[in-house]
C-alpha cells in the first residue's frame, strides 16, 4: 500500500516512515508537515493511504480530509491523534475518515491495522475504544457535561448550581448514565470517566 503521512512533529512522522517502509508491505511516498505540503507535493503515484494528525496549528483536519479525497476519490485517509476524547470520535464517525490510529499506540498494533485496512476494513486503534462504547451507549451531550462535574470531584448540587439545573436532573442524569453503560455505582462511572480521558 502507498502510503503519505502528515503531521507536523518531525521525529513522529520520521519514524513512522521508517517503521512502515520496514514492513515491506507498505510504500511511503513521502512525509509531509502539513496537507498544503502533501497536496502540491509532485508525487509520481497517488497514495492509497494518508495517515493524516487530527491537530496540527491552523489545519481543519475535517477541510482537510475533504480536499485529499477531492484530489484522489479513493484514498483512504486515517486520523493519527495523541489523545483520545469523544469530541475527536464524535467529528471521525460523521466524516469520511477510513479510520483511527493513536499515536501511544504499539508498532505492532500500527501495522496490523494497516493490513486490516490494506484489507478493506475500517479501522481503529483499541486506545479508543472506551469511547466507541461511550458513543453507542449514546450519551448526551448533557450527561458527559455531569459525568465531569463528577471526575472533578463536584457533588450533584454544585454540578447543578454550575449548569443550571436541578439536584433531581443532575442525579437522573447519572442514573441514565450508569443504565446505559451498565455500571453498578459511581466508583464504576468515574473509572469509565477517566478512561474516557474526558479531563485529559
Amino acid at each position: 500500500m502507498k502510503v503519505a503521512i502528515v503531521d507536523d512533529h518531525d521525529i513522529f512522522r520520521q519514524s513512522l516512515a521508517l517503521l512502515l517502509n520496514h514492513t515491506g508491505a507498505h510504500q511511503v511516498l513521502g512525509d509531509f508537515a502539513n496537507p498544503n505540503a502533501l497536496l502540491s507535493a509532485p508525487l509520481a503515484n497517488a497514495p492509497d493511504c494518508v495517515l493524516l494528525d487530527y491537530h496540527m496549528p491552523e489545519v481543519d483536519p475535517l477541510r482537510a480530509l475533504l480536499r485529499l479525497q477531492q484530489k484522489w476519490p479513493n484514498v483512504k485517509v486515517v486520523f493519527l491523534t495523541g489523545t483520545a476524547s469523544g469530541a475527536v470520535l464524535r467529528q471521525l464517525f460523521e466524516s469520511q475518515a477510513h479510520g483511527l490510529l493513536h499515536k501511544r499506540d504499539s508498532a505492532e498494533t500500527i501495522l496490523d491495522l494497516l493490513n486490516r485496512l490494506d484489507r478493506g476494513e475500517r479501522v481503529v486503534s483499541p486506545q479508543v475504544q472506551p469511547q466507541i462504547d461511550v458513543l453507542d451507549h449514546c450519551f448526551t451531550a448533557k450527561e458527559l457535561e455531569v459525568l465531569q462535574g463528577l471526575l472533578r470531584g463536584l457533588t450533584p448540587a454544585q454540578i447543578a448550581d454550575q449548569l443550571h439545573l436541578s439536584k433531581r436532573t443532575v442525579e437522573k442524569h447519572k442514573e441514565n448514565m450508569m443504565r446505559k453503560a451498565d455500571l453498578h455505582n459511581l466508583a464504576q462511572l468515574l473509572e469509565l470517566g477517566h478512561r474516557l480521558e474526558m479531563l485529559g
